[in-house]
């Protein structure tokens, strides 16, 4: 899976993209995302698509960024993406677009993708999820540590 922008720079035409995509090696995901046609689509390629098509400035959270650090098993139906608030990105299905800045020093990126560090994942989600009690335990169970820099 990748980005159009990042096809092109790995030498891609727009003709040869647009060949590909005509001869079913390549198909369009989300706005400006390629996957390889024998790649499955799983919660995790939604979840990068996702991350592609936004750019950069994306930053994964909530319970999205707790399933990519497999802090939980299910990923929510609904891909969670914080943007800058400057930023007008266009809907997308699946994906929940939230303006906001992510601080710079609660993002790291893990797996390729742009996503909260965990304190910061653990507490949005528990706190959206109406699980502040969860997030304590995860927190206590050293799932968490409040310290942590680093992932």
């Amino acid at each position: 899976m990748l980005s159009v922008r990042q096809a092109e720079d790995a030498g891609l035409t727009p003709a040869a993209i647009a060949g590909r995509v005509r001869a079913g090696q390549l198909l369009r995901d989300l706005s400006g995302v390629l996957r390889a046609a024998d790649h499955p689509v799983t919660p995790r390629s939604r979840i990068r698509a996702a991350m592609l098509s936004l750019g950069d400035e994306a930053t994964l959270v909530g319970r999205s960024g707790a399933y990519w650090w497999r802090i939980i098993d299910v990923a929510p139906a609904e891909i969670q993406v914080a943007v800058p608030h400057g930023s007008r990105p266009r809907r997308r299905p699946g994906v929940r677009i939230v303006r906001r800045a992510a601080d710079p020093v609660d993002r790291v990126i893990v797996d390729g993708v742009a996503v909260t560090k965990k304190p910061a994942t653990v507490l949005t989600a528990a706190t959206s999820s109406g699980l502040v009690a969860g997030a304590s335990c995860a927190c206590r169970s050293r799932q968490v540590d409040h310290a942590a820099t680093d992932p």
